[in-house]
């Protein structure tokens, strides 16, 4: 089956990708139908990703439609910035090194699992934070600083498909919520990428998942 026979709809992986991942599987199936959000969590180890990329290597094959994966873009990340308030942020090579080891171990799993290279434009898209916050969040979140752009996300991706919950009561739990909380918001704004249709904002009636599927908790 061709890829464009059926638009932007499909099977859909989204990753904000860094040491410990937050991820969203969803089926798109086109403007006139909700997203149905098949699972979400959060990866840390080459098992776990491979894992995931399985699962939705199978949602694929199984519904007969393409899969898709959209990925966090950090190249246009500035490595020292000042804001409107004066507040300076700068990001350190480990960071950036890091950034991009991880969005590699991603599409290394799905060329090596689902056949799928990184090259493929119309199964695979980077999209930059600011991009997808003005679609799923709105125009004047991204415009905020990134502490109150995630817990809007979080908030966003609790009323998709209900309260996540971190595993414990540590600052690394609250941390990988608010990685998957951005992972499921990139997943609504994929169909935007994909020509599916606009992406999806809280406008937007969303199926929620059969059951919350953490790996690596």
């Amino acid at each position: 089956m061709p890829v464009n026979s059926l638009g932007g709809a499909g099977i859909i992986l989204a990753t904000d990708q860094a040491a410990c991942s937050g991820w969203a599987l969803g089926h798109d199936r086109g403007i006139t139908h909700p997203m149905k959000v098949l699972g979400f969590g959060y990866a840390q180890t080459a098992k776990e990703r491979q894992a995931i990329v399985m699962m939705a290597a199978q949602y694929r094959d199984t519904e007969g439609v393409p899969l898709r994966y959209v990925y966090e873009d950090h190249t246009s990340i500035p490595v020292s910035s000042t804001d409107k308030t004066g507040e300076h942020r700068s990001y350190g090579a480990k960071t950036l090194l890091g950034m991009g080891r991880a969005e590699g171990r991603w599409l290394e799993q799905l060329e090596l699992i689902a056949g799928i290279e990184s090259g493929d434009k119309a199964l695979v898209r980077g999209v930059d934070k600011p991009s997808w916050v003005r679609t799923v969040l709105g125009p004047m979140w991204a415009r905020a600083k990134g502490d109150l752009s995630k817990e809007q996300a979080l908030r966003i991706a609790s009323a998709l498909v209900g309260q996540i919950k971190p595993d414990n009561d540590s600052d690394a739990a609250h941390a990988r919520v608010l990685d998957t909380a951005e992972a499921i918001c990139m997943l609504m704004h994929a169909p935007k990428l994909f020509g599916s249709g606009r992406g999806r904002g809280m406008g937007y009636g969303q199926e929620r998942p059969r059951g919350r599927l953490y790996a690596g908790g």
